[in-house]
């Protein structure tokens, strides 16, 4: 039999859907978009899709058929964001999302078998593609997800529905509402996939499949799920409990946009009630108006912006980064563990450094539990985890220090030592090796003031307020002195090693943590007057951050940002004055998590630092209540009641109005880069966009009024930015 021309196309210039016949009459139907690969909702690619299920259909010579990626890394990705950013009305987005439904129901309800044969991630509109196919094959590399919720919006194609009749409504609701990843082998003890094999035979297996259920084409809900999935979906109370635990769940889930998950939820409920066809409405009705919401604009454009920064080079002058094939780490502690094991996931070769044999052993085994753990979250397999680690070795002295491209120091916040380590280093390295210091609450200016080439000597703050393996955002410092290759060698690493990177101008507090000070300064400002820790850490937790400001004090540790503080306020005057909160908590010997005594409890018998055990008291709560010792060490008493707007805005409006000052005193290049920073650094909500997102939605006027009202009740460490000021008066905005 000969081959199938291809399909012709609405674009000539741009094939979306191709379509071959082998010789064993199985058609194999290549759904690829060179042009533009996110672009499912396009009118061309639901066409020729329907063309391709038309042809299937009507053709003899066709027995069934494989749905195939014309890339590597799978069909098209979804939806584009910029079509997205285009759509003015609801309705159309609701049209374009129920006919691109109807395309994929052609291609269920066709008599001939389809199978889709997929491999890497096969992630949201991709996952929807193989979702309307008879059968799935999928490579062992694979991994499934739904996320659209994360981006504000449902998945818009029936997928969320056809996981549901698959695999049951509690597999639909962690895919769909709650953001879970299934692997291949997951996905297939779930229902969702019905054979696993090697990539190479990845194309034959699924033709072998088609082959096989000629005549044989499953109709509905199969029994691919469970016991425990039917008997939820064929009993109401069990339903009902589901879902009301899903929405529970969803909204204290800041890692979703409340409105679209509860959304997800409402699609499921309706499908376990009305069915498959009302559910179908229902999700095109809700794709449509999410679309057009703020929090899916929001999203949309710091997709945008991470992108933007993901391209940059962190320099304005196109200077070129070096190659970076050697880098050393000097101190083997949380955080040098951490970048020698995203460097070498990343490809360099790392020497780690420690003051004795005890301690570089244990950094060892620190890089190694790092990388088991991606292992065992199948994040990478046990081959890659072994090349990865067998590119580090340690040291206690300098040696192979000398060959190194970056070295990077990662000792604890002595200036003195710091000073130390870049003297030693400097009398090894080569002039084009750069030297980058992982300080948090030191100038770098000052920590090279004696440097024999101050010009490579820049700053890395790998910015997190939890696990230090977790961290995804860095900070390259620039001081005045530092050369352009060495900064922009410097961003090139820190994306190697799988960061979002900006560049900020040197200073105490540099970006992230000057405005998480201020932050966390009018937390402790609200508590002073009466309001209980966790009223304020819920407020901002419920407004959209990650973590409360008092969690992430503890989390961070009170010494480590009073120290920020005090150079702030040297820096910056009496408008950073830092509350006397501060001095008592010290005073105290309250620093938070890392001694276990701070605004909430951490599991030890009393309140004391691990080095002082056992006082004669026992706590009776579970880790993570609040102490209410740290009110005696305030001197407050809880019970003050605050509007919760007003909570939220002083916290808010304080990281805001710091992070406009940022710009306009230099420190970012771009709102863009402050955006960015503060979402994926501090935990800002990324569904309001970042600080200056936030200042354009509300407007500059409406924020520089609320600002200033705070100014005269509260004084000069609520002077408004003049950056908003000017913005306010202007009518502008920053984007």
């Amino acid at each position: 039999m000969s081959v199938a021309p291809t399909l012709a196309v609405e674009r000539p210039d741009d094939r979306a859907v191709s379509l071959e016949v082998r010789r064993d009459g199985v058609a194999l139907v290549t759904v690829d978009e060179p042009r533009d690969p996110q672009s499912l909702l396009h009118p061309a690619f639901r066409s020729q899709l329907g063309t391709a299920i038309s042809r299937i259909d009507a053709d003899a010579a066709i027995a069934g058929a494989v749905l195939v990626a014309g890339r590597a890394d799978g069909f098209a990705a979804g939806v584009n964001l910029r079509l997205l950013k285009a759509i003015q009305f609801a309705t159309d987005a609701e049209e374009m999302a129920w006919e691109l439904g109807q395309v994929l129901r052609r291609l269920a309800a066709l008599r001939k078998p389809v199978v889709a044969a997929v491999r890497g991630a096969v992630v949201g509109g991709r996952f929807e593609i193989a979702l309307a196919c008879h059968a799935i094959v999928a490579g062992d590399d694979s991994t499934f997800s739904l996320p659209a919720v994360r981006a504000g919006l449902v998945p818009g194609a029936n997928g969320l529905l056809r996981v549901a009749s698959r695999a049951g409504l509690r597999v639909a609701l962690d895919l769909g509402v709650e953001g879970a990843r299934l692997n291949a082998v997951e996905a297939m003890a779930a229902g969702l996939v019905d054979d696993v094999c090697a990539g190479p035979i990845l194309v034959d297996a699924a033709a072998r499949r088609a082959k096989a259920l000629v005549g044989r084409i499953p109709r509905g809900p199969t029994a691919r799920s469970g016991f425990f999935a039917r008997a939820v979906e064929g009993n109401l109370i069990a339903r009902r409990v589901l879902f009301r635990n899903a929405y529970e769940r969803a909204r204290a889930d800041i890692g979703t946009v409340p409105a679209a998950a509860e959304q997800a939820i409402h699609v499921l409920e309706t499908y376990a009630s009305k069915g498959f066809d009302a559910a179908g409405r229902v999700e095109a009705k809700a794709f449509g108006e999410l679309v057009v919401s703020e929090a899916a604009h929001r999203l949309a454009e710091l997709a945008f912006a991470a992108r933007a920064v993901e391209r940059d080079s962190g320099v304005d002058d196109g200077v070129a980064p070096r190659a970076v094939r050697h880098v050393a780490v000097v101190g083997g502690g949380a955080i040098g563990a951490a970048i020698a094991f995203w460097t070498v996931g990343a490809g360099p070769s790392v020497r780690l450094k420690e003051k004795d044999d005890k301690l570089a052993g244990l950094a060892m085994r620190n890089v190694r539990a790092l990388l088991d753990a991606r292992v065992a979250a199948k994040e990478t397999t046990t081959l890659v985890a072994d090349q990865a680690f067998a590119r580090l070795t340690s040291t206690t002295d300098f040696s192979g220090v000398r060959h190194a491209d970056v070295v990077v120091e990662a000792v604890p916040e002595d200036i003195a030592l710091k000073r130390a380590i870049l003297h030693d280093v400097e009398a090894l390295v080569a002039p084009t090796c750069v030297v980058a210091s992982t300080t948090a609450s030191i100038p770098i200016a000052r920590i090279s003031e004696a440097a024999s080439r101050p010009d490579r000597v820049v700053g890395m703050h790998y910015v997190r307020l939890r696990s230090q393996s977790k961290a995804l955002l860095v900070e390259v410092v620039r001081p005045d002195r530092a050369s352009s290759w060495a900064v922009a060698t410097a961003v090139a690493l820190a994306k190697r090693q799988g960061k979002a990177t900006i560049v900020v101008k040197d200073g105490p507090g540099f970006y992230t943590m000057r405005v998480f000070t201020r932050f966390v300064s009018e937390a402790l400002h609200v508590v002073g007057e009466g309001v209980a820790t966790d009223v304020v850490d819920s407020a901002l937790k419920g407004w959209g951050f990650a973590d409360g400001p008092l969690q992430a004090l503890d989390e961070l540790g009170v010494d480590f940002v009073a120290r920020i503080a005090h150079g702030l306020h040297g820096a910056q005057g009496s408008r950073m004055t830092p509350p006397g909160s501060f001095a008592r908590l010290l005073a105290a010997e309250r620093l938070g998590k890392s001694n276990g005594r701070g605004f909430y409890r951490y599991g030890r018998e009393d309140g004391t630092s691990p080095a002082a055990p056992g006082r004669g008291r026992t706590w009776t709560d579970k880790p993570g209540a609040v102490d209410p010792r740290a009110y005696e060490v305030l001197r407050v008493t809880p019970g003050t009641r605050l509007p919760l707007e007003e909570v939220q805005m002083r916290c808010a409006l304080s990281f805001v109005n710091e992070a406009v000052r940022c710009l306009g005193d230099g420190v970012l290049r771009s709102p863009r880069d402050g955006d960015v920073a503060a979402v994926f650094g501090l935990g800002f909500p990324a569904f309001r966009g970042g600080p200056f997102r936030y200042v354009d939605t509300l407007g500059a006027p409406d924020v520089l009024r609320r600002v200033q009202s705070y100014a005269d009740r509260f004084g000069e460490r609520w002077e408004p930015a003049p950056r908003l000021v000017h913005l306010a008066k202007k009518g502008d905005r920053f984007f």
